[in-house]
């Protein structure tokens, strides 16, 4: 059987050949440590309730609420918690933040998804949105499910759709916990909204 370079003496390899083999090692050996820490992509549904990081030992909870299309409905809850809280504390918990974004930081990983829950979400409130069509305003509904046309009252109310970064979230999490400053860009991002309207607007 014909033998390999390394069952060769040593001195049968050429320096340069035995230098090339040695990079090729080391190179496979870093790939595969950093593999170890690799994750892999998480998929998002309905419900899951995931971790919004504010330092090394404190969480905000966050879960998914809406899904149209890949444009998430995402609420953060009024609550800090550790690595280890149980996905039912969002059940009856009070809402701090609910925006529109993307699944960025959930896809990657860096908001890690620790379970999925659907009992709550009949009791998240669904916010109501303005859209221009021509020359008249008609309301909307945050899934797409219903549009009338606007009255002047609901026009002066309701925000147009914005779909935010989930950066903007984080940061807006952490400001609000001492990490950062609180910026008034951040206000759109608060709860309110989607409470006031979701108890103003009628069908």
């Amino acid at each position: 059987m014909e033998r390999t370079v390394w069952d060769r003496p040593f001195v049968a390899v050429p320096p340069w050949n035995f230098l090339a083999r040695l990079r090729t090692l080391e190179a496979w050996a870093k790939t595969s440590q950093l593999c170890k820490d690799c994750r892999m992509p998480q998929r998002v549904k309905l419900g899951d309730v995931f971790l919004m990081p504010i330092d090394q030992e404190r969480n905000g909870l966050g879960q998914i609420v809406g899904d149209w299309k890949g444009e998430l409905y995402v609420v953060v809850f009024d609550k800090v918690v550790n690595n280890d809280v149980a996905i039912s504390t969002v059940d009856g918990a009070p809402i701090q933040f609910a925006a529109l974004t993307l699944d960025a930081k959930l896809h990657h990983g860096d908001w890690s998804i620790i379970g999925n829950y659907q009992d709550n979400l009949g009791t998240i409130p669904q916010p109501w949105f303005k859209v221009s069509q021509g020359t008249d305003m008609y309301i909307e509904a945050r899934d797409r499910s219903y549009t009338r046309k606007a009255t002047s009252s609901e026009g002066a109310m309701l925000r147009l759709r914005t779909v935010v970064a989930p950066v903007r979230l984080e940061t807006a999490l952490k400001a609000m916990h001492g990490i950062g400053d609180w910026h008034s860009r951040f206000d759109d991002l608060k709860a309110d909204y989607a409470v006031e309207t979701a108890k103003a607007i009628i069908p």
